[in-house]
């Protein structure tokens, strides 16, 4: 068995040394070249993010009123009242109620709010109504207040026929009955604010 020259040897020793030094690069080098890749990708991503929240306006009020819209959507779908309070709550159920009476061609006489009661974390409002109408009105204007949202329900109802008059006006579709009605509808109870010591 010849054993190799040792100039040759030698050299064979380097260009190995070489070729194990140069893989040894190109693997790490791949490595953080890789790393570098995934830290740009994740800085572009970042500073997007950035640019789109910085163009965004957060300022406080827009968001209370967003807040404030979001609780006024929340309430309608729930079918509460609306307002901060009964007086607010009541006024916007005397509202629901003398649209229901216009679109009937009600004539109304009277509307008045009566005490609240507080139950279950609710609130329930009620108004006492007398209204001047036909018979296929009230029936009408039942269902609409019933029907409506925030939900209403008639409570407790009082049928008065009107005196009579002449049979024209009887065939004119006049109101002939006196009806007193209470409607009622729920608000939900604000919380009072915590009091910090």
């Amino acid at each position: 068995m010849t054993s190799l020259h040792p100039a040759i040897s030698r050299l064979l020793a380097v260009a190995i040394l070489i070729a194990f030094v140069a893989l040894l690069y190109a693997g790490l080098w791949q490595s953080i070249e890789t790393r570098f890749s995934d830290y740009d990708e994740s800085i572009a991503t970042s500073l997007a993010a950035l640019k789109r929240y910085g163009e965004r306006n957060l300022d406080l009020d827009a968001l209370q009123q967003q807040r404030q819209l979001l609780n006024t959507s929340q309430m309608q779908q729930t079918g509460l009242l609306r307002g901060g309070n009964e007086a607010i709550a009541g006024a916007f159920m005397q509202q629901v109620i003398t649209s229901a009476i216009r679109v009937e061609s009600g004539n109304m006489r009277s509307v008045q709010i009566l005490p609240v009661h507080d139950r279950d974390g609710l609130r329930k409002i009620t108004a006492r109504v007398q209204v001047n109408l036909t018979s296929a009105a009230l029936r009408n204007l039942i269902y609409r207040i019933e029907a409506s949202r925030p939900f209403l329900f008639v409570d407790s109802i009082d049928i008065r026929q009107m005196p009579s008059g002449s049979a024209q006006a009887a065939s004119e579709q006049r109101p002939d009955l006196l009806v007193r009605l209470d409607v009622y509808g729920f608000q939900q109870i604000a919380a009072a604010p915590s009091q910090q010591s």
